[in-house]
């Protein structure tokens, strides 16, 4: 419960609250993270290289760990990408790439990225998949974590 003082609010005690959102009491809401964990697995090189669990209403990536086990520096760009085909991520192909993010991970080293708002991948072309792309990335491998529903 929350006791106002001034324009300032105090946590009184741990009571839970329920808000219910009618047409009388409009509560402005946004999509809740999805409930059944998932993670993923890849290994670069490749391009427009499509992964997630293939169905769904949306993929929420929580957090991605990248091993670089090369010599050299690598790059992975992970995006929601467009499809083609169907049936299963990989029997589909990436046609075009959205928005996404990138990082370069130093040889022989690990980069873990952790996101407090999730990177929700919706459906394409029927299938939830996510799209990665690596760049001089012959010994590295992407591990993914998030919530599917």
């Amino acid at each position: 419960m929350l006791r106002f003082r001034g324009s300032h609010a105090k946590a009184a005690d741990a009571t839970p609250v329920t808000i219910t959102n009618t047409t009388a009491n409009n509560v402005p809401a946004s999509v809740a993270v999805p409930a059944s964990p998932c993670w993923l697995e890849l290994a670069g090189p490749g391009f427009g290289v499509p992964f997630g669990p293939g169905s769904g209403g949306s993929f929420a990536i929580t957090s991605l760990a990248a091993t670089n086990f090369g010599s050299s520096s690598a790059t992975f760009r992970v995006y929601q990408p467009g499809l083609s085909g169907s049936g299963s991520c990989s029997g589909a192909s990436v046609i075009s790439g959205g928005q996404g993010l990138r990082a370069r991970i130093p040889a022989g080293q690990t980069v873990n990225l952790t996101f407090p708002g999730p990177i929700v991948i919706t459906p394409s072309n029927g299938l939830l998949c996510t799209g990665a792309d690596f760049i001089n990335a012959n010994r590295t491998y992407l591990t993914v974590v998030g919530f599917t529903n």
